[in-house]
């Protein structure tokens, strides 16, 4: 099919969506969007919080208008939903779908399928002889390869694909109360049905997977041969339990016009009473042990919990933390055996935080405090840190007195973990002026973890997160407090044009905002929640733009 027809026959289905079989009786998959007057209102919002700019909206009026003339989306229902649904063939070139477009009146639906092609290739709505109700849309010049049907019924226009006209019948459309979730508020949303599936397509699914192991596990390193291997059987394994257990499955795009966060959701719900379903609804909220960190002074910051709740992704790390070991003792052959020891343990010390299932990464950059400066902290789960504080104290020994003297052992202690400092003065050269606080690096090796604090409140810090419990967090989130991330930007960068294009673009909003997130949360269903503040994240793109895509007036570091 020539690409333009492709296009239009997109643009009137508003979406684009996987193909169904004729006269269904329970389509597999099924899809949901917003009443157009709702989606392009958000859409309108999104645009504003993105920009920054309240005549954001304007330009979208402006695009359309130029796009559908003064008449714009006349003959469509802005405040009912869109539809579609699919149910899928064992045969893929017989596979097929309809979209469900609310309309006003089939004369008014004409019309704008006429103006939303009035700039493309020139397509049409034709009665088929001898088929009452049903119509034909297709290009004169540029027809489709496969039929692209229309049909009017209960206030829709029944838009299918790849069905030929004898089996799309008044009797084969499902009916709209049957497709509608009302209580889903997500912008758009797509279902699948496990039982529906033909246990064929199962089975092909599963051939394709084993064949690419096949193929894929026959080149490259042996370490590489069985990663693969790994992930190719988890996703085998989850896949199974999905079909056989899963209940229902899908996606959905959220927004949140109050905070500006936009999201991406997949989700899994099991079959009552299976094993899958008892593990999603036991899946408790996720927390971090370094969740302390982002204080209300943290100018940027982010918490990360790595994915071992499967057994192939610790089996994955392991392999890797093996590897790179290896790799890094080949580079020394010759290094004296405490040398090696040292190069060794952070390895195994990771290694020994994987085999428990949890581990936590977390980092900020806090202030200003009352002087101006910018303190940075960070942890790191780490599992049982004897060993690698014993090599830490013997190499100690054996560095030059002019370093050594610099570093300070046992400088404060909270319960029996040992607090050490390393002074200004042996740390890396740096910039001069306020941006670099006076105050030395501290360092903590706790029990089960690592601790570092840098600046004036450095102890202070190392302190309070030795002290500090886990708590509630997500999967992963990077935090951005607008302005004291202005604050930062205004320590670094110079110009003040340039200072002035991130404050229009950032904002000084005094607040933290999640600037992107991942989360998984259990219950009735299990949901993979991807996040992004439309007030943080597309604004960086704005200010790149604005800036030329860097900050020329940063000034570089003394070497």
């Amino acid at each position: 099919m020539p690409t333009r027809f492709l296009s239009a026959v997109v643009a009137v289905a508003l979406a684009a969506v996987p193909l169904l079989a004729a006269d269904p009786p329970k389509p597999a998959i099924t899809v949901q969007a917003q009443p157009l007057g709702k989606l392009l209102g958000d859409v309108k919002l999104m645009a504003k919080f993105a920009t920054g700019e309240d005549d954001a909206a304007k330009s979208i009026d402006d695009g359309l208008k130029e796009a559908l003339g003064e008449k714009g989306f006349t003959g469509l229902d802005l405040t009912r939903h869109f539809l579609g649904y699919v149910v899928p063939n064992e045969a893929v070139e017989k596979t097929s779908g309809v979209v469900l477009l609310p309309i006003t009146e089939e004369a008014a639906f004409k019309a704008f399928v006429e103006r939303l092609t009035q700039k493309g290739p020139e397509i049409k709505l034709t009665a088929v002889d001898g088929k009452k109700g049903l119509f034909k849309l297709d290009s004169e010049k540029n027809p489709a390869p496969i039929p692209v049907h229309v049909r009017y019924a209960e206030g829709y226009a029944y838009v299918a694909i790849n069905v030929p006209a004898d089996d799309f019948t008044a009797e084969s459309l499902v009916k709209p109360k049957d497709l509608l979730v009302p209580n889903d508020t997500a912008l758009l949303s797509y279902r699948t049905y496990m039982d529906r599936y033909p246990a064929a397509m199962k089975k092909a699914a599963f051939d394709q997977l084993d064949k690419f192991a096949e193929q894929i596990g026959e080149v490259g390193p042996e370490a590489g041969k069985k990663a693969v291997k790994l992930l190719v059987g988890m996703v085998k394994r989850i896949t199974e339990q999905s079909l056989t257990e899963g209940e229902s499955t899908g996606y959905r795009v959220v927004f949140d016009a109050a905070s500006g966060e936009v999201a991406f959701e997949g989700w899994l719900k099991g079959k009552p009473g299976t094993p899958l379903a008892k593990d999603i609804a036991a899946r408790k909220p996720g927390a971090n042990q370094f969740a302390a960190l982002l204080t209300k002074d943290a100018a940027i910051g982010g918490t990360l919990q790595l994915p071992l709740f499967a057994p192939e992704l610790r089996d994955l790390m392991l392999l890797g933390l093996e590897e790179g070991e290896k790799g890094l003792l080949a580079t020394q052959p010759d290094a004296p055996e405490l040398v090696k020891e040292l190069f060794s343990e952070p390895f195994k010390g990771l290694a020994r935080t994987v085999k428990t299932g949890q581990f936590d990464i977390g980092a900020a950059v806090v202030g200003p405090d009352k002087d101006g400066h910018f303190n940075f902290a960070a942890g790191m789960s780490y599992e049982d840190t004897s060993k690698l504080e014993k090599l830490l104290r013997e190499f100690l020994k054996l560095m030059p007195e002019s370093q050594r003297k610099h570093i300070k052992l046992d400088v404060a202690k909270v319960g029996e973990v040992n607090v050490h400092e390393v002074r200004q003065e042996i740390l890396p050269p740096r910039g001069e002026g306020k941006e670099f606080p006076p105050g030395s690096l501290y360092v903590a090796l706790a029990p089960k973890a690592i601790y570092v604090a840098f600046g004036t409140t450095g102890l202070d810090t190392i302190k309070t997160l030795l002290q500090a419990k886990p708590a509630p967090a997500r999967a992963f989130d990077f935090v951005v407090n607008p302005k004291r991330t202005m604050k930062l930007v205004e320590t670094f960068v110079k110009d003040k044009n340039e200072v002035e294009a991130f404050k229009k673009a950032f904002g000084t909003d005094d607040e933290a905002l999640s600037a992107f997130h991942v989360e998984m949360l259990g219950g009735e269903e299990l949901k993979v929640r991807v996040g992004m503040s439309l007030r943080v994240i597309p604004r960086i793109a704005v200010l790149g733009r604005t800036a030329n895509g860097t900050f020329k007036s940063v000034e570089p570091v003394k070497e």
